[in-house]
């Protein structure tokens, strides 16, 4: 199983070969906990269960992988979209354990936004406003029957 390459072993594991999985987790095992211990600030419970949670998405999507594609992308693919969902979750933690803790009566007040998204935002509204200058002037013009 050493000599394969890990396309052929997960088309092995496709079909049921479990020493094919067992192979691609000795060769991955270590680098995905690595990448996530970075992604974790070197948290080492959080980075083994997010391996392990990450190897058994391998078991569960195992026949969505495509074996004329590379595993690695594949796999740390896998790996960045739980990390990202986890991030994504710890911030709406945050935002809601962050106004649950303030006055409820207390308005709450929008972050200030980075400046790219704030010339985004007045680029959104000069569209908005051509528009509404379109659609006022479009009334004027003459009707077209068909």
């Amino acid at each position: 199983m050493r000599n394969h390459s890990d396309e052929i072993l997960m088309q092995k594991f496709q079909k049921g070969n479990k020493k094919a999985f067992e192979e691609l987790y000795k060769r991955y095992s270590n680098r995905i906990y690595a990448y996530f211990m970075r992604l974790f600030n070197n948290n080492q419970q959080r980075a083994q269960d997010f391996t392990q949670d990450a190897f058994i998405k391998v078991i569960d999507k195992k026949l969505s992988f495509d074996t004329k594609h590379k595993f690695q992308p594949w796999l740390f693919t896998i790996a960045t979209y739980m990390a990202r969902t986890s991030f994504r979750d710890e911030k709406l933690t945050e935002d809601v354990s962050d106004h649950e803790n303030k006055n409820p009566y207390e308005p709450v007040r929008a972050r200030p936004r980075p400046k790219q998204h704030q010339e985004l935002g007045a680029q959104q509204l000069t569209h908005i406003k051509l528009c509404a200058e379109i659609s006022i002037h479009s009334k004027n013009l003459p009707r077209f029957k068909r």
